[in-house]
């Protein structure tokens, strides 16, 4: 029964047993220049030529055949969005709202449906005639993003009763945050007919009935602005043309491996990106606000072409804001990737690491009370103060930490069994410091609680201990039956028999009630105190493979109890409060590693089970407990061998990670690197499928916040070696080039094969100069901010095939060609060499504590 919250296990399980290969491997990324759906939004006509011929007929004298044709013409509309986009479509943008970044940098959004900006086509009349006619390698886009200062797009309140002169009075008549109109589509058309204002937003009664009832936002251009970014440079000042946007756009293929959705689905992901062609001021001395906007290219077809003095409306589906650093100012991610590993320690309060173990200071071994030093040591071993309230009624202070924690804890503790009815007896008074430590009552009260909330685990596990308790009660019954000579299931004659002795034992069942002068309860004597040998699953019945989640469990009660059980020990939906009991843990920019407490766990899980207990009147007399916790312990410790003689992984290790990095990269990818040769037994060398890894090396990865995530290993230092942080592919920024001043912009010309051979990583064809004075390619206009991607794209072709030969077979330029040109390149944050933290001794296979059958004996 897969869980959602141990959905990075399940898909690796289930590629394993079904042998599936994988089309890209971890970390691999694969561009497309377009990907264009089956239809394109609008009206189609569809005709059927059909021709139907009879053999001339008997008799009849003449010998010409009979020809019949139907040629039938329906018409269809493909609904594609046109003045809003659907809700959830956008996947991230960067820069992120709120975030500072350099003025190179080309602002992107990343859709995720892969074939939008390719939905919807232009009109014809502001496209290059026979634009897609015999190209593959090309399509034309109806998106754009375009970035623009806010005096750009900032109207008076003058000009806006201009514009909206037309418009019905419940139409807003003040600008958004991005300074954007909102109106209804069928109110559009009250922009036209206005003097000094060009509507492009292209409403069309007919065809977009449907969407007439749809919230737009509308932006106002200055007209000289507007006919900067859509004139072609090469072309005709008169006439509009957008077909230079195709380059601007492309659709990428990524592996999720490591990113925080990843497993959501599917192990790859496929996405369209849409580049703005338009930087931030390049010589600023201050800070500005720059907004973005993805605007339609799908225009009227006979709108004119603006004066430098109009103003031109166009429909803007998606915008946001962000700033751009001035031009000195030159704070990038480089430097925000670096600040993360400048100061790694464990999870408590501090900033720096520990050069040596934490231990208790020599007057506290000695038995003298040194009391600032002792709280110092609790604090190192991640224990916080938090209010208790004991059981008369006392208001006070007790010590307590969650279940993750700086050292590695032993497991189980001494003299100490999670198993408890109530979860009282489970706080430890600490002598030294005279207060209770209620961690793992506090853990047992959470499970409990957890459980309950759960309908669907409460009702299984109740039909599940009533299982295991009839199987348990009979067997007993036959051990004891065997001592007479029989199982305990003899003929009628002995039946009968023994009457006599079974109408004396029934008179006799209340005298121990009368005797004690109480009353009857749930938990009163077990005529049959034995200890329980089977959890009652069928599972070791002969021919009976291991359950794993992935088969058909024999007993489905069994099969939810064990999922849910595995949820808890991953933390699934474990309240943050406990995961971080004080928030000093964990500042701003920040990594801390911890290790799992496997007693925490222990006494959670226990806390769900004690539900449904209507036998044990001590923790110890509850074997169907025990019993099922038996038997989920065999799935830990048990090889698995339909998964290649692998045990089922449990965590141990982890890291939680705050930092205003993961807003700005919401995908941020994390890889691990584990030892060959592995002290932990729950790893084995096993033959998976192609660009499949042996086992999964990450088992959570979640977000507890917009900039917090944790993520669980199943092992730890010395197995665990490396991990490594990178910029996910699909939201790595985009750049002009490394350096633009007022009259100079510098690009570095990067490796790109079209053949099989790939280029070392950072392999370059050496820098380019691009002057503002024209003496060189107009790859860029000062004026505007804006690369030329038409001129750009054909330039970086001629320079990748005199540079790289045979290595690169492109003649055509590209959208794909172009994104991995002004792509960023990939930023990677290693944390050394883990395995030097070496832990104290190595971390046993997880295993739930039950009471040792002495203890349960009769």
């Amino acid at each position: 029964m897969p869980s959602s919250h141990r959905r990075l296990i399940h898909p690796h399980d289930q590629q394993i047993l079904n042998d599936e290969p994988r089309e890209l491997a971890p970390e691999e990324a694969r561009s497309f220049s377009y990907s264009e759906p089956s239809l394109i939004g609008g009206l189609h006509t569809i005709s059927i030529k059909q021709t139907i011929t009879a053999p001339v007929e008997e008799g009849s004298g003449s010998t010409a055949r009979r020809v019949a044709h139907i040629d039938p013409l329906s018409q269809s509309f493909v609904m594609a969005p046109r003045f809003s986009l659907p809700p959830n479509a956008v996947d991230s943008v960067y820069p992120t709202p709120g975030i500072s970044v350099e003025h190179t940098v080309l602002p992107h959004i990343v859709l995720k449906d892969p074939h939008l900006p390719w939905s919807r086509a232009p009109s014809e009349a502001h496209v290059t005639p026979n634009e897609d006619a015999g190209n593959v390698q090309s399509c034309t886009t109806w998106l754009a993003l375009l970035v623009f200062s806010l005096d750009e797009l900032q109207l008076s309140q003058t000009q806006i009763q201009h514009v909206l002169q037309r418009m019905p009075e419940e139409v807003d008549r003040k600008q958004s945050e991005t300074c954007t109109l909102k109106m209804l589509s069928r109110q559009t058309p009250g922009l036209g007919g206005i003097q000094g204002l060009v509507n492009t937003t292209g409403l069309s009664e007919k065809l977009d009935a449907k969407d007439s009832a749809e919230v737009t936002e509308v932006i106002i251009l200055p007209g000289s602005l507007f006919t900067d970014l859509f004139v072609d440079a090469e072309g005709p000042a008169d006439k509009l043309n957008v077909s230079g946007y195709n380059f601007m756009a492309h659709a990428r293929n990524i592996a999720t491996d490591g990113m925080p959705n990843a497993g959501a689905e599917s192990d790859e992901a496929i996405c369209s990106v849409v580049i703005s062609r338009r930087t931030g001021p390049i010589v600023a001395e201050e800070p500005s606000m720059m907004i973005a906007h993805l605007v339609s290219l799908s225009w009227d077809q006979d709108m004119p072409v603006p004066n430098n003095s109009d103003l031109v409306a166009m429909t803007s589906l998606y915008s946001w804001t962000y700033t751009c650093l001035a031009s000195k100012n030159m704070a990038s991610t480089r430097h925000s990737l670096t600040n993360l590993g400048e100061h790694l320690t464990v999870l408590r309060t501090g900033n720096e690491a520990d050069e040596h173990p934490p231990r208790l200071p020599a007057r506290i071994e000695e038995g003298l009370l040194d009391l600032p030093a002792l709280i110092a040591a609790r604090s190192r071993d991640g224990y916080t103060l938090a209010r208790h309230q004991t059981v008369t009624g006392e208001v006070t202070a007790a010590i307590v930490r969650g279940p993750l924690v700086p050292t590695q804890v032993k497991h189980p503790l001494p003299n100490i069994t999670m198993q408890s009815n109530f979860g009282n007896d489970l706080a430890i008074f600490d002598p030294k410091l005279k207060m209770m430590d209620t961690t793992y009552s506090n853990a047992w009260q959470l499970g409990r609680t957890m459980a309950m909330a759960d309908n669907a685990f409460c009702a299984a596990l109740s039909r599940l201990r009533k299982h295991v308790h009839a199987f348990s009660l009979d067997a007993a019954k036959r051990e004891v039956h065997s001592v007479f000579g029989d199982d305990g299931h003899g003929s009628r004659h002995c039946a009968a028999g023994r009457m006599v002795d079974l109408l004396r034992d029934l008179d006799r069942i209340n005298e121990p009630l009368s005797t004690r002068g109480g009353s009857a309860t749930t938990t009163g004597a077990n005529r049959w105190p034995m200890a329980v040998e089977t959890d009652g699953t069928g599972e070791e019945e002969k021919g009976q493979v291991m359950k794993n989640e992935h088969n058909t469990p024999v007993n489905p009660d069994y099969a939810v109890v064990y999922s849910w059980v595995l949820d808890k020990v991953h933390l699934a939906n474990v309240p943050a409060q406990y995961l971080l009991p004080n928030p000093a843990f964990l500042p701003q920019e920040t990594l801390r590693f911890f290790f799992l407490d496997a007693n925490w766990v222990d006494a959670l899980i226990d806390g769900a089970l004690s539900l449904a207990n209507h036998w044990g009147a001590k923790p110890e007399e509850d074997t169907a407990r025990t019993a099922i916790k038996e038997a989920i312990n065999k799935g830990p410790r048990t090889p698995d061998e339909t998964l290649g003689g692998r045990h089922v992984q449990m965590p141990q290790y982890g890291f939680l990670l705050r930092s205003h990095f993961l807003t700005r990269f919401p995908d941020l990818a994390v890889e691990v690197t584990f030892s060959e040769t592995l002290e932990n037994p729950s790893k084995t060398n096993i033959k998976p499928p192609a660009n499949t890894p042996a086992q999964q090396g990450i088992l959570v990865q979640k977000r507890i916040a917009p900039d917090t995530m944790y993520i669980l290993f199943d092992a730890a230092p010395p197995d665990l070696q490396r991990i490594a942080f990178t910029m996910p592919p699909h939201q790595r920024c985009f750049k002009v080039g490394h350096d633009l001043t007022a009259d100079e912009l510098t690009i570095t010309i990067k490796k790109i094969n079209t053949t099989a051979s790939r280029p070392e990583a950072g392999e370059t064809l050496g820098e380019r100069h691009f002057k503002s004075d024209g003496t060189t390619d107009a790859v860029f206009d000062w004026k505007t901010r804006t690369l030329n991607p038409a001129i750009f794209s054909k330039y970086l072709v001629r320079e990748l095939r005199d540079g790289m030969k045979e290595e690169f077979e492109d003649k055509i330029p590209t959208s794909a060609v172009t994104a991995l040109q002004l792509n960023e390149g990939i930023l990677q944050l290693d944390i050394g060499d883990v395995s030097t933290t070496s832990v104290p001794e190595p971390i046993p296979i997880f295993q739930l504590s039950a009471p040792t059958k002495a203890s349960i004996s009769p």
